[in-house]
């Protein structure tokens, strides 16, 4: 199984013979360390002005203190929850499958046959370099949570895909 992987792709060739998969993910800029640095300074800054106040001023300064630092365990939290997912894109003689698999509702599928799908890259007032993937009337935007560049990479990738796969028949 030969692997190819950029930053938020990884391309493979399947364990059947003829079928190329892409595995696409939300970049994560910041690791699992990184987060418990950021926790740590965090922490570190709002307990300084607590160690020099005594009485019963500590708590006008613990109370948001501490707030705040849930807040930020809340936000980083959800910001991880928020990108646990993944699209998977697979390309076989007869058949490109997108599949988009994470938490937030139920997974997604989506069929087109490799011979009649068009990958169009489009930029609109909103997004740069929008990957379509159409066929009879069908549309699926592939890769919305990569860069533009990653989805110019992407759409390279899946080109050369489909017409390898056409050029087997």
């Amino acid at each position: 199984m030969k692997s190819e992987r950029t930053t938020g792709i990884e391309r493979s060739s399947g364990a059947q013979p003829g079928v190329q998969r892409f595995v696409l993910w939300p970049n994560r800029s910041l690791p699992y360390r990184g987060k418990i640095i950021l926790l740590a300074v965090i922490a570190t800054g709002l307990a300084i002005p607590i160690l020099f106040v005594n009485g019963a001023m500590i708590w006008y300064l613990t109370v948001p203190a501490g707030l705040t630092f849930l807040g930020m365990l809340l936000a980083l939290w959800s910001n991880e929850r928020a990108a646990n997912f993944q699209e998977i894109v697979e390309i076989s003689q007869g058949v490109m499958r997108i599949r988009r698999v994470g938490i937030r509702g139920p997974d997604i599928e989506v069929r087109f046959n490799p011979y009649w799908a068009k990958l169009s890259l489009k930029t609109d007032r909103y997004v740069e370099n929008r990957l379509l993937i159409s066929e009879s009337g069908q549309s699926y935007s592939v890769g919305e949570f990569l860069a533009p560049e990653e989805r110019e990479v992407l759409s390279e990738f899946l080109a050369d895909s489909m017409s390898q796969g056409l050029s087997r028949r």
